[in-house]
């Protein structure tokens, strides 16, 4: 069990407090700070520590307080947060793949918004490029532990077979990922505490659904070539049983296949849609064909993003644009929008019908970008070389086709 300690040397405390933006985003820093060179890291980056006040910001963004952060979140904002403080507050918790991607989505609309300049989203990048070949020095990777854990998989495994006979005999998908869930569910019972499984639980590195349960649990439903399933109980780890080898070979031809030959089928899709949209385009800005037609949407913290700079139609006829300074009041409300299928210009798209988007981003021919529908089916057809993973999911028909 991993235990923080709070750093208290004052020494320590003046020198990680007083680091700049340049200071910690330097391999030196993170290597002095987080690497192990036999007797164990300077500090953790879990460990607890005080920051005064007036260390963190800049101009009137600066710390009036001292607050209680760790050593590793400390040095992630200084790297990549402070010199767009004005635009995002610090973060104070653990930064998974889902914390990341929010940050450069904030990142995003401060560009768009002209709140963040160019040559801060440049140090942004540079500097996650640097921070990345300190990957294994941040997150540790294999441990003893881990290493370990396939072994007692396969104990359990022998344990809760008799449970599922029946279904891997008949091919009963939906027992089989019952099966499968409860191995995963074991496996990260048993291994939660242990700092290896840190890049599995961040989803920064690998992700428990796939890279984890093939490693360490079991490849489980693997879809074949004639379109039936096959069932395997063993893990990359523990080794492939000779009974798995002919249902993972053809799970393996299906997934270069599936890469090599039909990804032209998203391919040629996207070409049709070019074809059929590229003359169309988004009318010069504060464009407005007057449209009184709107749909309905109730927005939600998961779909708002794909309505970003898009105008609502509030009470009177008055247009309201969705910025990042008024989305989270929208989220959760049902409200009237501006469609840009709704629109009634003869030449094009009008700007209050589109939304702002398109011109924030320099794209007029706004037609063109109607083939990322189908980039969907030929970016998942390639990577199923990569991810077998079979996934059921429930549908409700009433709520797909909005009868509740």
């Amino acid at each position: 069990m991993r235990k923080a300690k709070r750093i208290t040397n004052q020494a320590d405390i003046n020198e990680i407090s007083a680091l700049t933006p340049e200071e910690a985003s330097t391999k030196h820093t993170l290597m002095n700070y987080f690497g192990d060179f036999g007797d164990g890291p300077r500090f953790q980056p879990y460990d607890l520590i005080e920051i005064p006040s007036k260390k963190w910001g800049k101009g009137n963004k600066l710390n009036k307080e001292p607050f209680l952060t760790t050593v590793g979140i400390w040095v992630f904002n200084k790297i990549f947060i402070e010199d767009m403080c004005d635009v995002i507050p610090y973060v104070n918790k653990t930064v998974t793949n889902g914390v990341y991607k929010d940050i450069n989505q904030k990142v995003s609309y401060g560009v768009l918004e002209e709140k963040i300049t160019i040559d801060q989203l440049k140090k942004f990048i540079m500097r996650s490029q640097i921070v990345m070949a300190c990957v294994t020095t941040l997150s540790p990777s294999h441990t003893q532990a881990l290493i370990d854990l396939a072994g007692e998989m396969t104990k359990y495994k022998k344990q809760i077979a008799p449970k599922y006979k029946d279904a891997i005999a008949n091919s009963d998908i939906v027992k089989m990922k019952e099966m499968e869930a409860e191995v995963v569910n074991k496996a990260v019972d048993t291994i939660k505490d242990d700092e290896s499984f840190d890049m599995f639980k961040s989803g920064a590195r690998a992700s428990i659904g796939n890279n984890f349960r093939s490693m360490y649990c079991m490849r489980s439903v693997q879809t074949q070539t004639d379109g039936s399933f096959g069932y395997v109980t063993s893990s990359y780890m523990e080794g492939c049983q000779p009974d798995d080898f002919s249902t993972i070979c053809d799970a393996g031809v299906l997934g270069a296949y599936s890469r090599s030959c039909l990804t032209a089928q998203g391919g040629y899709l996207e070409k049709q849609v070019t074809n059929a949209t590229q003359h169309i385009k988004v009318l010069p800005k504060g464009s407005d064909c007057g449209s009184k037609h709107t749909i309905q949407v109730t927005l939600t913290k998961k779909n708002i993003n794909g309505w970003m700079y898009c105008f609502i139609v509030e009470k009177g006829g008055k247009l309201v644009e969705i910025t990042s300074d008024n989305r989270d009041k929208y989220i959760g409300k049902t409200v009237n929008m501006r469609f840009s299928s709704l629109c009634h210009a003869k030449n094009g798209i009008c700007e209050k019908c589109a939304g702002t988007l398109y011109r924030r981003l320099g794209i007029e021919n706004i037609g063109l970008g109607c083939m990322i529908i189908m980039s969907k089916i030929k970016n998942g057809r390639m990577k199923a070389f990569h991810d077998a993973t079979v996934s059921l999911t429930e549908l409700d028909p009433d709520e797909v086709f909005g009868l509740k």
